[in-house]
């Protein structure tokens, strides 16, 4: 960040409290705090109030269609995954100014790690072919003191009266993450996956 490269947070989501708890700690981080941020957010969750709140402090979202937003008949005749396009555009320019993006790769608040969706490796793909310069990906993991279930729809909210556990993973540049997938895109989700399990709790595996 110091010499103007990007910054790719990726966390698990498996409530809604997960991508504030990410923007607050990377408001709080010395060296991140003056960044702009990029985030998802899901079509059945965006809200005027947010972009107000986001403008003011340097954060933009950028709603998707997800999989929660279709099983809740709330995408209003949207097909699932519409907007995950403009997100990976909106990404890849932010991180060409040195800025911050938050990447979920699970796609949607799930109750266990699961399989990832294909948004890393569309992400570098387009990268490749935009030629934005080198970036690096920051894992961090959540998960709340206590907690041995997370199919508990208990937790899938905003636990405002809970802790929660965060922890701090690797973080690979752009190069080293094609390096570990032997220079392959379509292995990145693996390889990023691989990277979070190292961090979420293990009842959330």
């Amino acid at each position: 960040l110091r010499h103007g490269k990007g910054l790719i947070v990726v966390i698990n989501h498996f409530s809604l409290k997960d991508p504030p708890l990410a923007a607050n700690e990377v408001f709080h981080h010395r060296e991140m705090g003056s960044k702009k941020v990029l985030a998802p957010i899901a079509y059945h969750m965006d809200s005027s109030w947010y972009h107000r709140l986001g403008k003011i402090i340097g954060f933009k979202l950028v709603p998707i269609v997800t999989k929660n937003t279709t099983r809740e008949g709330k995408n209003d005749g949207h097909e699932l995954g519409e907007g995950k396009k403009e997100y990976v555009a909106a990404a890849l320019d932010l991180l060409g100014e040195g800025g911050i993006v938050i990447l979920a790769p699970q796609g949607s608040r799930q109750r266990h790690l699961g399989e990832p969706e294909a948004t890393t490796s569309l992400l570098m793909l387009n990268a490749k072919r935009k030629k934005v310069g080198n970036f690096a990906f920051l894992f961090m993991g959540f998960g709340i003191e206590g907690v041995a279930d997370y199919s508990d729809k208990k937790v899938r909210g905003f636990n405002p009266f809970k802790k929660y556990d965060i922890h701090i993973g690797a973080c690979l540049t752009k190069d080293e993450l094609m390096e570990k997938a032997n220079g392959d895109i379509r292995a990145i989700d693996a390889i990023v996956y691989e990277e979070l399990g190292k961090v979420v709790p293990a009842s959330y595996k």
